[in-house]
């Protein structure tokens, strides 16, 4: 993803009167919001069954958690506060678990589905997540494991050209 993303720089960039003067900057900092950079592994643990690790760096955390909290600011009423503008030292207080789980949740639903698609692996069932639950943390990376069946995958012999030997019964 990163190589592809710098080609395209390259390409926007080195082409004369691509991009000029003070909007040049602006448009590096739109590209680099839209473009991913989440590193995984997908590993065989078994015929029919892979292991999916997720690593996720320290500002993707800081930010899925930010939205988390926000999110949880929305839903709830604190007294004292109007909605949505408690202090987030208070929600964490408050509400730090829901947050971290909410969080987690939005970093698998925005990351399993898409590199899985990406691997073109076909999933039997639903993932079982291995990473246990609440163990985000603000700042710090954070990685990411799920377990799932999939298709088999193989070869079908040639079967048209195939001679069968029948026996003839005698009926009694």
């Amino acid at each position: 993803i990163l190589i592809a993303f710098i080609e395209v720089l390259y390409l926007v960039f080195d082409s004369p009167g691509s991009v000029s003067g003070d909007i040049e900057g602006f448009y590096v900092i739109l590209l680099l919001n839209q473009v991913e950079i989440m590193e995984y592994e997908l590993t065989d643990i078994g015929p029919c069954r892979k292991r999916l690790t997720l690593n996720f760096s320290a500002d993707e955390v800081t930010q899925v958690l930010g939205e988390s909290y926000a999110e949880v600011d929305n839903h709830v009423q604190i007294k004292g506060f109007r909605k949505g503008k408690a202090p987030r030292r208070i929600l964490e207080k408050k509400f730090g678990k829901e947050a971290i789980l909410g969080a987690e949740d939005i970093l698998a639903e925005r990351n399993v589905n898409q590199t899985v698609e990406k691997e073109k692996v076909v999933l039997l069932g639903n993932a079982d997540k291995i990473t246990e639950k609440g163990t985000l943390k603000d700042g710090e990376p954070y990685k990411l494991e799920y377990e799932f069946d999939i298709r088999p995958h193989f070869e079908m012999p040639e079967y048209k050209n195939l001679t069968l030997n029948t026996v003839t019964l005698p009926v009694t």
